[in-house]
């Protein structure tokens, strides 16, 4: 295989795979639906769009510190990714993890045990503490 030659995907490491995925995936921003790729233009209308089709909501928005940031990162997972928002089951593509979310219900986040993952979206602790998530 030549230098300009892509490799096979089959012979990436984790790391090499992980960046071909992110420089050859397609993206969701925030205004595009995380279950059918609707594209709202602008995040509130995409949330609103979202809970009014699938029941989708923030869960505890009032602590979210950054909302596009949240939702992009949930696209990312979705598309770049390809794993479910609530049990994090991966997928061959974006429009099957869609199809999975959409058909199991699955059109939701899980934050209970994956506290780590959304710490810095929240200003809260989700695990009861009385301390924050954030650190110094």
């Amino acid at each position: 295989i030549g230098e300009d030659e892509p490799m096979d995907v089959k012979d990436m490491t984790e790391e090499e795979f992980f960046e071909w995925k992110l420089k050859n995936s397609a993206r969701l921003a925030p205004g595009d639906s995380l279950f059918d790729r609707h594209s709202c233009g602008d995040l509130a209308t995409n949330l609103e769009y979202m809970a009014s089709s699938y029941g989708f909501f923030v869960p505890y928005l009032e602590h979210v510190e950054d909302l596009e940031g949240l939702v992009d990162y949930l696209g990312q997972k979705v598309s770049v990714g390809n794993v479910c928002l609530w049990c994090n089951k991966s997928f061959g593509s974006m429009e099957a993890v869609m199809k999975h979310m959409v058909d199991k219900s699955h059109c939701k986040v899980q934050l209970e045990g994956n506290e780590d993952e959304f710490q810095d979206f929240y200003n809260i602790s989700l695990e009861g503490e009385e301390e924050e998530w954030e650190t110094d």
